[in-house]
């Protein structure tokens, strides 16, 4: 799935550059796309990956499995992004005089009060995100991902919350109500337009919709894996998967989008599974996945550097340096913590 993981991630730079910039490069217009559908569709296969750990790597029952599935995806998430924090922070040191950002100058004060805490909190470690909705201070937005010094990551913080409850819902029998429960709730935030509920919520449902298909899809794995051209046909329903995304450009109104975006996520839904299970094993795609994330936690500070500095052709800069960031990351970082984490599961298994 990295092929598709990548090019989600690019799309998401894409939609912030221009919406930042109000510039509008040909390639990152072929590459946006409406912003939910990519943020769910990044959660449908979280889930998905979620589910495979636990089904595979983690699946002892004692009371200590819960904590090394948390310490294993921690080690995954965490180091680039406290390394893409401590990038944005320097920014903001650099933003008090010439461009002053309230959320990275808050960094620099000492905590006072309740909100205080929750942000530098939430910013270090990325947790609840309903809460901070309710110690949210108005002038910094109204917007969950207002409080954070990377606003993208507020998806992140989402993610971590979900993984939290992962391991004690991996039973298909508690899947399915727990679904329908959250469908039920984003479809209730969304009609009061609450925004925090809406994302928060919504993102849950997709979560489980992806853990749900790895449970269906489970029983046909080994028969999927040795599908004649399986690959090939993998990669060509990731780009029936872009083409769909892309085409959502064209919907001119509310009730044409309602129904276009389901189908499109259903669409999204069945076919992530047999991507996963056909493109899992060339070191390629493994590598586009990985880079994919960094990019992802990167690209809004560079963006919004690139623009106050008005440089020509930002568009190409902000790809350029992304992928750099994202190199170091796999280089340095994720790498050798791969190698890590896999032998510490054997030490820990033997």
């Amino acid at each position: 799935m990295g092929l598709l993981r990548l090019l989600l991630s690019l799309g998401v730079l894409s939609i912030h550059y221009s919406h930042i910039t109000n510039d509008h490069p040909r390639i990152a217009e072929m590459l946006a796309a409406p912003m939910g559908i990519r943020i769910h569709c990044f959660f449908i296969i979280s889930g998905y990956y979620t589910a495979m750990l636990l089904a595979t790597k983690f699946a002892q029952t004692d009371w200590r499995m819960p904590l090394r599935f948390y310490f294993y995806r921690a080690v995954r998430l965490l180091p680039d992004y406290y390394l893409a924090l401590a990038i944005a922070i320097a920014l903001g040191w650099y933003w008090q005089v010439h461009l002053p950002n309230p959320v990275l100058l808050r960094f620099f004060k000492l905590p006072n009060g309740l909100f205080d805490l929750h942000f530098w909190s939430a910013n270090l470690l990325l947790i609840i995100p309903p809460l901070y909705d309710l110690t949210a201070d108005m002038r910094l937005g109204h917007e969950p991902f207002h409080y954070l010094a990377i606003g993208p990551c507020y998806t992140l913080a989402c993610e971590f919350t979900f993984i939290l409850v992962a391991p004690f819902i991996t039973k298909a029998w508690r899947l399915w109500p727990l679904t329908l429960v959250f469908l039920g709730f984003s479809v209730y935030f969304y009609w009061h337009n609450d925004i925090v509920g809406v994302y928060f919520f919504s993102s849950f449902v997709y979560f489980l919709l992806g853990m749900v298909m790895y449970r269906l899809y489970l029983p046909m794995s080994e028969r999927l894996r040795v599908f004649p051209f399986s690959r090939g046909i993998a990669y060509f329903m990731v780009a029936m998967v872009m083409v769909g995304i892309y085409n959502l450009h064209e919907v001119q109104n509310d009730a044409d989008a309602i129904y276009s975006y389901m189908s499109v996520m259903l669409m999204i839904t069945l076919v992530v599974p047999f991507i996963a299970l056909a493109t899992n094993g060339p070191a390629c795609d493994r590598v586009m996945g990985m880079i994919s994330y960094p990019i992802y936690l990167i690209h809004i500070p560079l963006i919004e550097v690139l623009f106050y500095h008005k440089v020509a052709h930002g568009y190409v800069f902000v790809l350029f340096f992304a992928c750099l960031f994202a190199g170091i990351c796999y280089f340095l970082i994720d790498e050798p913590l791969r190698n890590w984490r896999h032998s510490l599961l054997k030490t820990q298994k033997n």
